[in-house]
């Protein structure tokens, strides 16, 4: 018999069901950027731009934990929702056994990793003398609860994509409220300065960790964690990492891309260039995760209606989805152009140097914002249609094939405004690429809904 919840997807109206499907899942990522933000302006306010540069050299090694968070998470919710489809409870339940596994096996991997090479690649992400101390401090703490941080995200990606919004949403709002909670009470309460932010960043995911266990071994979920499946599947991993390989290399290239631009900063803009372009990631991540909540809300609609092949449900889950995306993009944009300078007052702590800088780069950077949602739906529609390589592809362009030379030549004219341009005039050919995808992809469905 097919559960409630499975059967919304086929049936329920689509406006209706995105919302329902949107909304919780934007509230949860903008919580969990949310918690970025405040942990920033503690940093700003607390240890000042040597902890808010230390934050951003440290910053792609929590992208590393993202990525392979999303290899496991954005794979296996992919093929859950594609077997919920077909009705195959079974097969979802070994895929979500499976996706716990390899959790566990990256955390042991991490750990040891991470902090055999700790200093070699904080000084490889741009640290200075004066900035190294602090950035260790900080990462120390974080790489050694990354377990935590996979079972959170992962769980929450789990429990939307087996028709539960609303419990996602809970997760990663327990996540981010507990970070804000111990933030203050870490950093000024307890004088632990980096060490203690880190630490409010791992204790609130290890709470929003149990949180998930806890609703698996509740019976209310839809899916089971049964015991036999905690084992390495080859087949089914090698799946998994296959379709979820387009986020996890975006995301591993993006460490790379923010060594390179982290060290373009300072040789020509010294750590408090570094400084405002960790402020402009944060505001950047800010707007950018209700996208990403709107995208994750789409995917198992537009997943389960693909595996059912009722592809008009899919059409009309696609086009909303950008519809929504981009209204939000552009009253986004809107809001940092009108009102740059109060974006920084904040983490400045009196700093008008980051607050001058700052109010210039981050109206250069964010001008190509209004298009990005575009991009991020239907990217993540190929996806969760099982077609990794062409997301691959559209996310690839834009931040390997034009940023990098762009990041490579332009300073040398411009000075370390070059670093800035490089992002919109990137973004811009990465768009006008996607429109010809999508136009293709929009035949497609066309033809198939007649």
């Amino acid at each position: 018999m097919e559960h409630q919840q499975t059967k919304q997807l086929a049936q329920e109206r689509i406006t209706r069901l995105l919302l329902r499907f949107a909304i919780p899942a934007t509230v949860g990522t903008f919580m969990n950027s949310l918690y970025n933000v405040v942990d920033r302006i503690f940093i700003g306010q607390g240890i000042g731009a040597d902890g808010l540069a230390a934050a951003m050299i440290a910053f792609p090694i929590m992208i590393m934990m993202m990525a392979f968070g999303m290899l496991i998470a954005f794979g296996s919710n992919a093929l859950i929702s594609i077997r919920l489809g077909e009705k195959n409870k079974e097969a979802a339940e070994e895929i979500i056994g499976q996706a716990v596994f390899l959790f566990f096996c990256f955390a042991i991997l991490f750990v040891f990793v991470g902090l055999l090479f700790l200093r070699p690649m904080l000084i490889l992400f741009g640290a200075s003398e004066s900035v190294l101390p602090y950035a260790i401090e900080y990462t120390r703490v974080i790489i050694l609860g990354v377990l935590f941080h996979e079972i959170s995200f992962g769980g929450s990606n789990f429990i939307r994509g087996e028709g539960n919004p609303r419990v996602a949403m809970i997760t990663m709002i327990i996540g981010a409220g507990g970070n804000i909670l111990l933030d203050p009470i870490f950093i000024f309460g307890l004088d632990m300065g980096m060490q203690g932010a880190a630490l409010a960043t791992v204790f609130a995911q290890m709470i929003a960790s149990f949180w998930v266990l806890r609703y698996y071994l509740s019976g209310k979920s839809v899916l089971k964690l049964r015991r036999q499946y905690f084992k390495m599947n080859l087949l089914l991993a090698r799946r998994v990492v296959i379709i979820g390989s387009p986020p996890f290399v975006m995301n591993i290239v993006n460490v790379f891309i923010l060594a390179f631009v982290n060290n373009a900063l300072k040789r020509h803009g010294g750590d408090i260039a570094i400084a405002v372009m960790g402020v402009i990631f944060t505001i950047y991540t800010i707007n950018f995760m209700p996208i990403i909540g709107i995208s994750q809300g789409a995917q198992p609609i537009i997943g389960y209606n693909h595996g059912a092949r009722d592809f008009s449900r899919v059409k009309e889950t696609l086009l909303l989805s950008i519809k929504v995306v981009t209204l939000f993009s552009l009253a986004a944009t809107a809001l940092i152009w009108l009102f740059p300078r109060y974006t920084f007052v904040p983490f400045s702590s009196g700093n008008s140097e980051l607050i001058q800088l700052g109010t210039h780069a981050i109206r250069i950077t964010m001008s190509m914002f209004p298009f990005v949602g575009f991009m991020v739906i239907v990217s993540n529609y190929f996806q969760a249609t099982a077609r990794p390589q062409i997301s691959l592809f559209l996310s690839m362009l834009r931040q390997v094939l034009v940023l990098i030379p762009l990041v490579l030549i332009l300073p040398k004219f411009i000075g370390v405004d070059g670093v800035w341009y490089a992002y919109p005039i990137s973004a811009a050919c990465a768009f006008l690429t996607c429109m010809i995808f999508f136009g293709r992809e929009l035949g497609v469905l066309n033809r198939k809904t007649g």
